[in-house]
């Protein structure tokens, strides 16, 4: 006889979670689909950004969302700028260590961009996650668009992130 294996309620949550979408509620030059049930929050600043986190604690997955305006259409050196940028604020302080992993291009929405997978080692405490990035070169916009998961997260969680690349649009244009 088969039997499904013994899933704790925070196990199964996440999975849940994770399989159904909902669109983005947080006001973005974008739109797209992201898990339902996970919470979504708009976050501080100047920039146009969102954060949305699986449940847990610490949550095992969360997506950032980041519009950078730029009032004109980017170009690959702006693109490579923002990378840097990025990169650099990561390791400022020796804080956190980046490692990359691996680079493909990659189009979302019909904006083309480049994704990154990394390591990030959080130094104080010890603790590896992975993290990958699409960074993108819009009309008026530069993007970057986030999902850093504990090493351990499901499958389910960590699709994700190609789920909300794959239904993502652009108001700008």
């Amino acid at each position: 006889m088969f039997r499904l294996p013994r899933l704790t309620p925070l196990i199964l949550l996440g999975l849940l979670c994770a399989a159904h979408a909902a669109p983005l509620k947080v006001e973005l030059p974008l739109q797209a689909e992201v898990p339902a049930l996970w919470t979504q929050t708009r976050l501080p600043g100047p920039a146009q950004s969102a954060s949305v986190t699986a449940p847990g604690s610490p949550p095992p997955v969360a997506l950032v969302l980041f519009a950078a305006p730029l009032g004109r259409q980017a170009s690959a050196s702006d693109l490579r700028a923002f990378i840097a940028g990025v990169e650099g604020v990561a390791a400022t302080g020796g804080r956190l260590t980046l490692t990359l992993l691996s680079e493909k291009p990659r189009t979302v929405g019909g904006v083309k961009g480049v994704e990154r997978r990394y390591t990030m080692l959080v130094r104080a405490s010890g603790v590896k996650v992975g993290t990958r990035i699409w960074f993108g070169a819009g009309p008026k916009f530069l993007y970057q668009m986030q999902m850093t998961n504990a090493l351990n997260a499901s499958a389910a969680q960590t699709g994700s992130f190609d789920q909300m690349l794959d239904t993502m649009t652009f108001k700008a244009k």
